[in-house]
């Protein structure tokens, strides 16, 4: 896997998911979890995405570095903009 790939997967899951993902989701993937130092640097370029929000580094995470990710737009909406 690339991290292209991982990229277009983990924006594939927030689709899927409503428009969040959680590292819980993440990391409970095979396919991801088998990349998982593919799968997190992806992650990091989505960071820099203004289309993306993310949540602070994961503290019950196991291996993937947000607590989410998530579509700007629903990050607007769910903080009452």
């Amino acid at each position: 896997m690339t991290v292209e790939q991982a990229k277009q997967r983990l924006l594939r899951l927030i689709q899927e998911n409503g428009g969040m993902v959680t590292a819980a989701t993440i990391e409970a993937l095979p396919e991801l979890a088998g990349n998982h130092e593919v799968v997190s640097a992806a992650a990091r370029m989505l960071a820099t995405d203004p289309e993306i929000v993310t949540g602070i580094e994961a503290h019950g995470a196991q291996w993937f570095p947000y607590e989410y990710l998530k579509r700007a737009d629903e990050a607007a909406l769910s903080s009452g903009r």
